[in-house]
């Protein structure tokens, strides 16, 4: 009896592992069958696709076949991928059906995984299963279709691998023996494109069907992008990385980020904060909202239609400010908009800032800097970047001094009105004591401020825009010439150009990693068409314009009641005396 029991053993075992080989075709030439009381162990190893094919490396000659590959993990190692998370979730046993000699291995997989897959409850094999899986990853289904695989193996109390460390690698071991279902469920900040779920039977044989392999090694790759910023500044309409304002001037600024690629429920954004500062010159408007573009042209130029405008803050995004910087976080509600709706739109910020009228605007070459980093995360929140891009608003001044010719003269007499031809309005400004701050615009020369210089004549003129601007003395001190025609002052803007920082993109050198800036000329500017030279102060170089204007005296002219006038006076009375007297005497001689 126990003789009867040992064959039906072994010819269950044999049909096993014919069944194997026939559903299998890698298995037709295994040596053995299946050790039953053997465990098994996955492993895994996560590259940067889109990094090591940027890098020129034929990725397409690695293939998976189940054993370790030592020439994969050298050619790839550069582009490991760390804190990537798999989790696994054991589906079915394998199971043999043998009817009327046909012999099949068959996996019987859950109703709810069926429905996901497209399939009729009832067994499969694993061509069937593979070809369902293919189906519903395709095209349009694919995210679908992963975040239903994910969602289910999570609910079902899938088993999670330990973070992929710094080689890529993570593995599993003392697994029981069937079929598994493996997804990708955490990713660090730069994974877009998840590796499409797969299914493992364990054990597998070799390549070349002559052994069982016990211990799996398997080789998905990643694709990979990253978040851009671009922080730009317009005084007139035109943004760029750099402007020149008047103190008092308004300014707007636009941070523009470009969303990552988001493909499924592991490559969800779970953070996307942006911290602004902006220099003690300028101030915060407090008027912050959020657009969202598809076009990058529209976005960087507040042109076109939005896709979506979140205005105030509160419902999707939150805002603080400090006393130069302002924090823009994304609540959980405009995370979720965002997941995946927003995928690769232009997100930006956009607010208005004023040039402050007081001593705290920086003057010249260094300019008032005005940066913008962009922190994100995805499912793995452990793992984060930061890329940030800086802008810079440009302002200058005119200090004049004012002398006489000859003794006497008081500077403080001196009067000067200053017009901006440039954009046609008139100066004004508050100060005294020769020091004065720009505060606004006149339409006419009776709203301009008129500036005078100190008793010691110095007269300085703080926060004026790289325009063209004309300089008319209308009033001197008592006795002294004003000048015949006005100045003429042309200021020529600081260029400086800012390239943001990138994302490190894995295993390739980042010459981006921080914001480059370059300065390409400095600040300038003409008096009457001639150059003229610039003092710095402090705080920067090329802060203000030099000008020297010296009064001389009037000509003297002969006064009223002078000696000249007397003396014609006199001449004419004695003239009137002469000619009454001959005038008597001719009437004597006639009587």
């Amino acid at each position: 009896m126990k003789k009867n029991r040992f064959r039906r053993t072994a010819a269950f075992t044999m049909i096993l592992a014919v069944a194997l080989m026939a559903i299998f075709p890698s298995m037709a030439a295994t040596e053995d069958i299946i050790d039953a009381s053997r465990t098994t162990s996955l492993t895994i190893y996560k590259y940067d696709l889109t990094a090591a094919q940027q890098a020129g490396v034929d990725v397409s000659k690695y293939t998976a076949d189940g054993e370790e590959d030592s020439a994969a993990q050298s050619a790839l190692g550069s582009y490991a991928l760390k804190g990537v998370v798999f989790t696994w979730l054991y589906v079915s046993r394998i199971e043999t059906d043998s009817s009327g000699g046909s012999i099949r291995i068959r996996y019987d997989l859950p109703a709810a995984l069926d429905t996901i897959l497209g399939l009729t409850a009832e067994a499969h094999t694993s061509d069937e299963i593979n070809a369902a899986l293919a189906s519903a990853l395709s095209g349009d289904k694919n995210t679908a279709t992963k975040n239903a695989l994910e969602q289910y193996v999570d609910s079902n109390g899938g088993t999670k691998m330990a973070e992929t460390d710094a080689n890529g690698r993570t593995k599993s071991s003392n697994m029981t023996q069937g079929l598994y279902l493996i997804v990708e469920t955490a990713v660090p900040e730069e994974v877009y494109y998840t590796t499409d779920p797969f299914f493992v039977s364990l054990p597998m044989t070799d390549a070349t069907g002559d052994y069982w392999v016990y211990d799996v090694y398997v080789y998905p790759k990643n694709q990979t992008n990253n978040p851009t910023i671009d922080k730009l500044v317009s005084e007139d309409g035109n943004y760029a990385d750099t402007a020149t304002a008047s103190e008092g001037d308004v300014l707007d600024y636009r941070i523009v980020t470009k969303l990552p690629s988001i493909t499924s429920e592991s490559t969800y954004l779970t953070e996307y904060m942006i911290e602004d500062s902006i220099s003690e010159g300028i101030v915060y408007n407090k008027d912050a909202s959020i657009l969202f573009y598809s076009a990058e042209t529209d976005a960087k130029n507040a042109t076109g239609t939005p896709e979506a405008t979140w205005g105030t803050a509160g419902t999707y995004y939150k805002v603080s400010y400090g006393t130069s910087s302002m924090k823009i976080t994304m609540t959980e509600a405009g995370l979720k908009a965002i997941n995946p709706a927003y995928s690769d739109l232009y997100l930006v910020v956009a607010y208005s800032a004023t040039v402050s009228s007081t001593a705290s605007t920086v003057l010249g070459d260094s300019g008032n800097p005005n940066t913008a980093d962009l922190t994100y995360s995805r499912s793995n929140t452990t793992y984060y970047n930061t890329i940030e891009d800086e802008a810079n608003v440009y302002s200058y001044g005119i200090h004049l001094t004012k002398t006489f010719g000859s003794d006497g003269g008081d500077p403080t007499d001196v009067q000067f009105v200053l017009q901006n031809t440039t954009d046609n309005y008139f100066v004004t400004a508050t100060g005294s004591d020769g020091v004065y701050y720009v505060t606004g615009q006149g339409a006419s020369e009776a709203e301009a401020t008129v500036f005078s210089p100190d008793s010691s004549g110095s007269l300085v003129i703080n926060g004026l825009e790289a325009d063209t601007y004309v300089m008319t003395e209308i009033q001197t001190s008592d006795g002294f010439s004003l000048l015949k025609n006005p100045l003429t002052i042309v200021f020529t803007q600081t260029v400086d150009h800012y390239i943001p920082s990138a994302a490190t993109v894995t295993g390739i050198a980042n010459e981006y990693e921080k914001v480059t800036a370059s300065h390409n000329s400095d600040a300038s500017v003409t008096v009457d068409g001639s150059s003229a030279d610039m003092s710095s102060d402090s705080k920067s170089e090329h802060a203000r314009v030099d000008i020297s204007i010296l009064n001389s005296k009037s000509f003297t002219l002969p006064q009223t009641g002078g000696l000249g006038t007397i003396l014609f006076t006199l001449g004419g009375a004695i003239a009137v005396i002469i000619g009454a007297f001959v005038i008597s005497r001719s009437k004597k001689k006639a009587a």
